[in-house]
């Protein structure tokens, strides 16, 4: 059974409050649309899912990185959501250094 603890996982866009959510809410946060089902696989993309040319924006941007995305549009289709699982090799073991969620929020 997951903690109802709260915690800080970071801060949302746009308003810079702290994103304080037990566990539950978080994973639902992070699993915004049915990626596995309706979204597109790509590996070490270049552009956001829409397209848009943007360098990453992790903390792990400077660091050799290898990117799942999963991403798909969400209700209204002009919009979409991507999770994106940055791993990272190291003693011949591949890492996940950070789970990224990006979407259109406006």
């Amino acid at each position: 059974m997951a903690s109802q603890a709260s915690r800080v996982w970071g801060t949302f866009d746009g308003s810079g409050e702290p994103m304080r959510l037990t566990f539950q809410k978080f994973a639902d946060f992070l699993y915004a649309c049915d990626y596995v089902n309706e979204g597109a696989v790509r590996v070490n993309p270049s552009s956001r899912a829409d397209g848009v040319e943007e360098a990453p924006a992790s903390k792990t941007a400077k660091r050799s990185v290898e990117v799942v995305e999963y991403s798909c549009p969400t209700d209204d289709t002009r919009m979409w959501s991507s999770l994106r699982f940055e791993l990272e090799k190291a003693q011949g073991r591949w890492l996940l250094v950070a789970i990224v969620h990006d979407g259109w929020t406006i």
